[in-house]
């Protein structure tokens, strides 16, 4: 269960990623963000920035590449779709159909993601939703450490790990699991209906653990 940790852990920390709203942070000054692309437009009117064509967007070692980039800077949102690829300082590169971020609401969502890790581990999501009750949501979370097989990329890994929902609620500081289940050869052999702990954020927690019962 090490592995599915480190996994949910990883993606429900990418959302909010506030490298892509730093103009409006002080640190701006120190990192300034770096924004190219084949075409720029702008609605002077509506106050919207548009790129596209091989958009690239680069702060303190951390990269956005896009076909299609737009930031509402009234309402200070930021949307990219199209091969939307993020790179992290650390190596691991995440793909998202589409990425819709609100810096205003704080709030955010993904479209079918893919999480290749450093080591070179798998991970993907149908979709992931940051709310404004300060919760993340993945659906449809998968996990590998497994190569995919070369003549039949299709074929199942020797095992992955799935959940149906995973939610991350940053007030309590604590990780939900719902319908999580473990494959052999694409074959399910353990189902956790329910289950939780606490995000990394907490080293240790006192007094008494009363246990909670669902069904």
């Amino acid at each position: 269960m090490r592995y599915w940790l480190i996994l949910i852990v990883t993606i429900l920390y990418i959302l909010p990623i506030d490298f892509l709203y730093a103009q409006n942070n002080d640190s701006a000054k120190d990192n300034p963000v770096l924004l190219q692309a084949d075409i720029f437009s702008y609605d002077q009117a509506n106050d919207i920035f548009n790129a596209s064509g091989k958009v690239e967007l680069e702060q303190d070692g951390q990269m956005v590449f896009a076909d299609h980039l737009i930031y509402d800077r009234k309402n200070n949102e930021l949307i990219a779709h199209g091969h939307v690829v993020l790179v992290e300082k650390t190596g691991q590169t995440l793909f998202a159909d589409k990425i819709n971020l609100n810096q205003k609401v704080k709030s955010g969502n993904m479209q079918r993601i893919g999480v290749l890790f450093s080591d070179g581990s798998r991970a993907a999501a149908r979709s992931a939703e940051q709310r404004t009750d300060n919760t993340t949501i993945l659906n449809d979370a998968i996990y590998s450490p497994c190569n995919l097989c070369k003549e039949d990329p299709q074929k199942a890994p020797l095992w992955q790990l799935r959940a149906n929902k995973v939610v991350h609620d940053r007030n309590t500081k604590d990780i939900y699991y719902h319908g999580a289940k473990m494959d052999v050869y694409g074959k399910p052999i353990a189902y956790i209906p329910y289950f939780s702990h606490p995000d990394p954020s907490v080293k240790a927690r006192s007094g008494l653990l009363t246990p909670k019962f669902s069904s």
